[in-house]
């Protein structure tokens, strides 16, 4: 080639590459510009996490897909909106060595609860009014005339002969239905978010109104809204029918022959829980070689076919001893449990009042079904 031609072609070639430096000059300006936005996004990854970008919660709320269909349609609830964590930065989690260790719950809560006997050896009778009435035999004004035809008569004349005339004496009494409540305040978020704690209240509550109508069965005096009670409207124990060298079971044998001699037969007696014990551990000795008399440990607790049961609502010492058909327990109202927010300022407190109530009344038509007396010392 000669040397004009060779020198053109070298202008034509230079002329070719600055026009493709020129084209693509704006290009790597444009590269140089996103590196540089890459580096920048990659500085803040050691502060706002990994992977980009950060987004802000109301960012993220706004495009979601679920708040532009809300919007759009008009939709009275946009519906659970998953938004992630609010905390984007992974970070390895350990125990604070300033603040006190995590300790376990034992779920569950311990408390005692003692048998609630009694009720179980009366007759138990629904009750349809708040005034349970009941006619009564006055036996100081009655009279026992029952004789052969022509007792008495001289010379004696049977057939035709006026027949003996008894009398009889009766009084209309009654017993006022008693109501046995009691409630207590709990905040209806414990109770909604603790079963356990909220099954707890329930067993507790009935309990303590159970243990509490025990107690009235037995002591209550038939003043301020009480029950008329066993201990109050029992006939004493006649204390001439002791002996000597009376033991407990003694007492109690001879609270049975009162009961018999009046026409009751005595189907329970009631204890204190330390005089029940004192009467099961009486020997036919002393000594290891004796046995037991009520039985061994193993045996029901009977005695003369009279059920023994012990109940902390008995004062030491004493004892009550009654014929269980002629006791009557009248439920008005059964026992129940309530929750209800309509009590003061509960509603907007979020507090619940938990109430716990039933209604009866005790009915004994003859006080000589009952002997209620104190062991000899």
């Amino acid at each position: 080639m000669e040397e004009p031609e060779l020198k053109s072609a070298i202008d034509a070639l230079g002329g070719d590459v600055n026009k493709f430096i020129e084209a693509h000059k704006n290009a790597t300006v444009e590269t140089n510009e996103r590196l540089t936005q890459v580096e920048q996004r990659l500085s803040k990854s050691t502060v706002s996490g990994f992977g980009g970008e950060t987004k802000s919660l109301g960012q993220k709320i706004v495009e979601h897909e679920q708040i532009k269909q809300f919007l759009q349609a008009g939709l009275s609830r946009s519906g659970r909106i998953g938004v992630g964590s609010f905390f984007e930065q992974k970070t390895t989690i350990l125990t604070d060595p300033n603040t006190a260790p995590l300790q376990q719950r034992v779920p569950g809560i311990a408390v005692g609860r003692v048998r609630l006997r009694v009720r179980n050896f009366l007759n138990v009778v629904p009750a349809t009014s708040n005034v349970v009435e009941f006619a009564k035999l006055v036996l100081s004004s009655s009279t026992n005339a029952a004789q052969p035809q022509g007792f008495g008569t001289s010379p004696f004349q049977g057939e035709g002969a006026l027949k003996s005339e008894s009398a009889m004496t009766f009084v209309l009494a009654s017993e006022p239905i008693c109501t046995l409540a009691h409630w207590i305040p709990a905040s209806k978020q414990i109770l909604d978010d603790s079963a356990s704690l909220s099954s707890f209240l329930n067993v507790q509550m009935m309990y303590w109104l159970a243990q509490k109508e025990e107690a009235e069965i037995l002591n209550g005096a038939a003043t301020n809204g009480e029950l008329d009670g066993l201990f109050h409207q029992a006939t004493a124990y006649d204390t001439s029918l002791n002996g000597g060298s009376d033991t407990k079971i003694d007492t109690l044998r001879h609270s049975l022959t009162q009961l018999e001699l009046s026409g009751y037969y005595g189907t329970v007696v009631v204890v204190n829980p330390a005089d029940h014990a004192k009467i099961d551990l009486i020997k036919t000795a002393v000594g290891t070689g004796g046995e037991y008399v009520v039985g061994f440990p193993g045996d029901s607790n009977t005695l003369w076919d009279m059920s023994i049961i012990s109940s902390a609502a008995v004062t030491a010492g004493k004892f009550i001893a009654f014929d269980g058909s002629q006791v009557f327990l009248y439920d008005r109202g059964q026992a129940v449990l309530e929750v209800s927010r309509e009590h003061n300022d509960y509603f907007v407190r979020n507090l619940v009042a938990c109430l716990a109530e039933e209604r009866l009344a005790l009915v004994v038509p003859d006080t000589l079904a009952i002997v209620a007396g104190t062991f000899p010392s």
